[in-house]
């Protein structure tokens, strides 16, 4: 079994770290967990934006709700890359874009879709 990445998934690996790197909020040293999303407020707020305009705050969304539709793997490497460079992720948005949102792809109407994706994507 051959572990390393495919040649797509280290371009994709690569995109990623770039985009963390150059944009992602530096983590305040010794805080961690909650207290690290609450203690930078403001600056993790623009990452997420930042994240939401490449579709990777929802990263299995279809493209056509605002997600990425990234492959299982591409998903894998972003959130390993996320996780490696400490980035804030958008905890307190777990439920509607893990949970809820994925629901109402698949068993909402086009009406429920279009009335509760977009602020899901938002914050």
């Amino acid at each position: 079994m051959d572990l390393r990445d495919s040649e797509e998934e280290a371009s994709f690996r690569t995109e990623v770290k770039e985009f963390i790197s150059r944009e992602a909020p530096k983590a305040k040293k010794g805080v961690s967990g909650e207290e690290a999303l609450t203690a930078n407020w403001e600056a993790n707020q623009a990452w997420f934006k930042k994240l939401a305009a490449k579709g990777w705050i929802a990263p299995a969304w279809p493209k056509e709700y605002g997600g990425a539709s990234l492959t299982t793997m591409q998903q894998f490497v972003l959130n390993e890359e996320l996780a490696l460079n400490r980035a804030a992720r958008p905890m307190h948005l777990i439920i509607g874009l893990g949970m809820a949102g994925p629901t109402i792809i698949v068993h909402g109407t086009e009406e429920q879709k279009k009335e509760h994706l977009p602020g899901m994507l938002s914050g």
